[in-house]
């Protein structure tokens, strides 16, 4: 995890598929399937060195990213695709399944957030605000994206998918980055970095009011994804 430039590396991933019956992280040989509980994992082929799987059109594909792109692939093995190319520091999929929210690097050294569909179709650009790093995109819901601005310290937006107007969810006293929704998109998780060896993750309403800290044992908690309506689960170093 890289604060700096707002780079996430989940390795393992925050992959949770079949309504969390099972889970996908990346392992040392490629994308590791295993059950929720981490028994019988096995390895997709041909995944090594990918990184950030997420589960995709009713959890029977994975879409994961590597220096070459993103790229899809069925669970049960199979050919992967290629859906989009580029410097590309980030992705997240739709709760449908359906389309992938992620963020492009310009050769400004700016950054940008496109969708595209699972199948590569329909990809188009869903911010464009002149000189601002737009980062770490998620989804809230269906139709609205969240994502993350520096000014000078990390601050949540809100946008409609097709865009429009951004609004500001949290305030830039919290530092809050790494968003997360809850399943219904009624809850926002974050992680704020304290030091370089600790962190907290916040947990709050979406709308950013009611913000408290979650009682971690690690140090390092990063990464916040939400295995239930009431249940966060995180990645630690």
């Amino acid at each position: 995890f890289q604060a700096e430039d707002g780079i996430r590396d989940r390795s393992p991933s925050r992959g949770l598929g079949d309504v969390y019956k099972r889970q996908a992280y990346a392992g040392p040989s490629g994308i590791v399937v295993a059950d929720a509980s981490g028994v019988n994992p096995r390895v997709l082929p041909g995944t090594a060195g990918a990184r950030q799987p997420e589960w995709a059109s009713a959890d029977t594909r994975i879409v994961y990213l590597t220096t070459a792109g993103i790229f899809s692939v069925p669970v049960g093995g199979g050919t992967a695709k290629r859906l989009a190319a580029g410097q590309i520091a980030n992705i997240d999929v739709s709760p449908s399944g359906g389309r992938v929210l992620y963020q492009l690097r310009a050769s400004s050294g700016r950054s940008d957030i496109l969708v595209v569909g699972v199948s590569g179709a329909g990809r188009r650009r869903v911010t464009r605000t002149p000189l601002v790093d737009e980062i770490q995109p998620t989804w809230r819901t269906a139709t609205q994206i969240a994502f993350v601005k520096r000014a000078p310290k990390f601050v949540i937006y809100t946008m409609a998918l097709r865009g429009g107007v951004q609004s500001r969810i949290t305030s830039s006293t919290l530092n809050c980055q790494q968003p997360a929704f809850s399943p219904s998109g009624g809850r926002l998780a974050c992680v704020t970095r304290v030091t370089a060896t600790r962190s907290v993750v916040r947990v709050m309403t979406a709308r950013g009011t009611s913000a408290r800290v979650l009682a971690i044992g690690s140090p390092l908690p990063l990464e916040p994804t939400w295995a239930s309506e009431t249940t966060v689960a995180y990645t630690t170093n």
